[in-house]
This record gives C-alpha cells, structure tokens and sequence, in this order.
C-alpha cells in the first residue's frame, strides 16, 4: 500500500487517545498474552547491544521499557494518554509526547531504537527511518516489530479499526530504509500464535466463566493464577521455539501450509545505522 505523505492531523491524535485505554482485563491481557509477551522478547532477542541509551518509539503499556532496564531508556508516543499510563509500568522513565516523523533529540544521541506495532500507522514512514538515522549512533541499530500479512494485502478492518496505513514485507522493509540502514537480521514471527494461541484464547474464556460465577469474581482469565503460572510457561516453551523455526525464512513449507489457515503474521527486523 502507498505512504500517505501527511503528518497526522487532529483526528488521528485523538483516535490514538484512546488506543489503550481499555479497562483492566485488556491492561492485564498486554501483560500476560502469550502473543505479547513473545513480542517483546523477540525485539530483546535483536538487540545486539547490553547497555547505552534506547528510545522506544511508541510505548504502549510500557512493559518492554520496564524489561530493558539496563539502558537509559526514553519513551516517546503520539498519545498522551498512552503516556501517562505507561509512566505507571516503567517507572521512572521520562516519557516525551511527540511524532516519530519530527523527533525532538539531537543527533546521535541514541545507540538502540525499538518500535513495536508503531510503522504500519505511520502516514511517511520513510521520513521516520531518516529521523531513527539522524538521532542514532554511528554504529546504531534500529529493532522494528510490524505486522506481515503473507498476502500482501492490508485488510480493510485494519484500516477503519486499528489505524494501519501499510502492511509490510521484506522488500517494504528495504524501500523504507534504503541508504540508511542495512537489515542485518530478520524473523517472520507470530504465524503458529495465530493458529493455535488465538483460538485457545476463546475456548479459554468458557471455563472461566464458569469459575467467575462459581467464585463471584470478575476476573479475566488472564489474571488467574493457574493461567499465569502454569499454563502460560508450558504456552511459551512449546509455541516460541516453533514459531522461531517457521519464521527462520519468508516462504518455509510450514509458514506456506499454516497461510491456508491464517495469512496473518509478523515481522522483527534488526537493522544497523550506515555511516553518513
């Protein structure tokens, strides 16, 4: 899909407002979703460096940045809401409300930049890849998360519902950042999540219905004990490694045999600043 080349106007401000602002089972949910969950430890995976200074360029709940606690950490995010609920997550860490099209930051002031679920809402995401060049580092690297439909094609419900301007592929990713960074690794993820992960989610809600009414609580079945502690870690440890094996190459046997169930996937990228 081509870049729409506008900056965002009032509209698209107050539509990510709004974006996280669902109640607790939807704050505990970006917290104990296993999808979540091997999303931000697959952007940690990519960052080849152990300490520095790190932006990450729209925070939503704030987790990765709590997790990454060994860097000097700056957050940044259209939404101000976004903001003041991700301060309550990472604690400490100065927020600044801005667009990643116009950072506010000297150059060469970052050594890592991270971005999860961010690009495919931005109208010129080919003016951000300058920007994350400008602020970086000379020996930089930039760790970008997005969603990959093995089709090619944005769904339209992505674009009325979630704000998404583009869906992305390898070659996208080479357009965006081309004379700018060169990819050094790349990781077609969260296909097997889909298939098995997102139907178990439903089929979990039903029992936890029943256990809502029969222990007169309100709780998601995210926030129980068993799901975290035991179901969540037997999740992780059989998907993750799976899903790391499909993902290994764009069009792998099993990532082509699991598109006839579900085309959605991912992409994580490590790219490395080129010097000026």
């Amino acid at each position: 899909m081509q870049n729409s080349r506008r900056d965002y106007d009032r509209s698209d401000r107050q539509f990510y407002e709004h974006y996280f602002s669902g109640d607790q089972y939807e704050q505990d949910g970006y917290q104990w979703d296993a999808g979540a969950i091997a999303t931000r430890a697959a952007v940690r995976r990519f960052i080849t460096k152990q300490e520095g200074t790190l932006l990450e360029v729209g925070v939503g709940t704030g987790h990765f940045l709590a997790e990454v606690n060994t860097f000097r950490r700056v957050g940044i995010d259209l939404a101000l809401a976004t903001l003041q609920r991700a301060r309550h997550i990472a604690s400490g860490v100065p927020m600044v409300q801005a667009d990643a099209q116009h950072l506010p930051f000297c150059n060469g002031v970052f050594d890592v930049i991270a971005t999860t679920h961010v690009l495919e809402h931005i109208p010129d995401d080919q003016r951000v890849a300058r920007e994350f060049h400008r602020v970086l580092k000379a020996d930089g690297e930039m760790i970008a998360f997005v969603p990959a439909h093995m089709s090619g094609q944005l769904p339209q419900v992505e674009i009325e519902q979630m704000g998404h301007v583009r869906t992305y592929s390898r070659s996208e990713f080479e357009r965006m950042l081309e004379g700018l960074f060169d990819i050094e690794q790349i990781y077609y993820a969260h296909q097997l999540y889909n298939v098995i992960y997102l139907p178990l989610k439903r089929l979990l809600r039903y029992p936890n219905g029943v256990l809502r009414i029969l222990l007169r609580d309100r709780k998601a079945f995210y926030q129980r004990g068993f799901y975290q502690r035991l179901l969540l870690p037997i999740i992780l440890a059989v998907l993750d490694p799976l899903d790391r094996w499909i993902g290994r190459a764009e069009h792998t046997r099993m990532a082509q045999l699991l598109q006839h169930i579900d085309g959605n996937r991912c992409i994580c990228i490590r790219a490395c600043r080129r010097s000026d």
